[in-house]
């Protein structure tokens, strides 16, 4: 199992570091040894994700980017390694505001990288790319469009704090925004294809902001929401 840890340096860019995979004993209280650090965010990191077939680790920040890093063979660095410049994969532009979720989507050669941000929109990306193209965009009512974005602009919507691939279905995944209202989205077309049921008093465009965060299920299609933890069915 891999683990990413977070960590923010004051007047300086936040970093992501890769701890030993010699994990924490709980019962010798053994603390994990830094790996890896990749440095290049200018704010803090919120969000990373492994892609599940190959050696690379995406990570969305504050800066309003999603970043893609290498991650080295274990004989390529040894613990406290220094840090290396060329694990860079690229850079992801598209945001104007802060990356909250990422999420890998997707049959083999066939991922997509999933990102949600709080301007309001997800993205999704060429994940078989070593630095992934944009493909799609969409708002809280959908794919965007020239039209559709001066239009939002008007209206206050609720912004996407969390996305997740649903494990049941590898083509959906699912978007949680701050009215707590969960969509299921097709990640290759972008087409709601379902919205869950949420709590009577929300759902509406305009509720009190809440900040809702999500799980799902490796293989089964169940949806955990928090802050107050609800499973749905996907």
């Amino acid at each position: 199992m891999r683990v990413l840890c977070l960590r923010s340096r004051v007047r300086r860019a936040t970093s992501l570091t890769l701890p030993s995979r010699h994990l924490t004993d709980r019962s010798t209280q053994v603390e994990q040894e830094p790996q890896l650090t990749f440095r290049g965010h200018s704010g803090a990191v919120t969000c990373v994700v492994f892609h599940p077939s190959r050696d690379v680790v995406y990570s969305g920040s504050l800066d309003a980017t999603v970043r893609a890093w290498k991650v080295p063979a274990g004989a390529e660095h040894s613990l406290y390694s220094p840090h290396d410049a060329s694990l860079s994969l690229g850079v992801l532009v598209g945001h104007t505001d802060g990356v909250w979720g990422l999420a890998v989507v997707g049959a083999e050669g066939q991922r997509r990288l999933v990102s949600a941000s709080a301007d309001g929109t997800v993205k999704v990306w060429d994940a078989e790319k070593p630095s992934p193209p944009l493909l799609l965009s969409w708002g809280y009512d959908g794919l965007e469009t020239s039209g559709s974005a001066e239009a939002a602009s008007d209206e206050a919507k609720p912004v996407p704090t969390s996305v997740c691939a649903v494990g049941s279905d590898a083509s959906l995944v699912a978007v949680a925004y701050t009215n707590s209202v969960v969509k299921l989205f097709d990640a290759s077309s972008g087409e709601e294809v379902r919205q869950l049921e949420t709590d009577g008093s929300y759902g509406t465009t305009s509720p009190p902001r809440s900040w809702t965060v999500l799980a799902c299920e490796l293989t089964l299609p169940i949806v955990h929401r928090g802050p107050r933890c609800r499973r749905h069915a996907a």
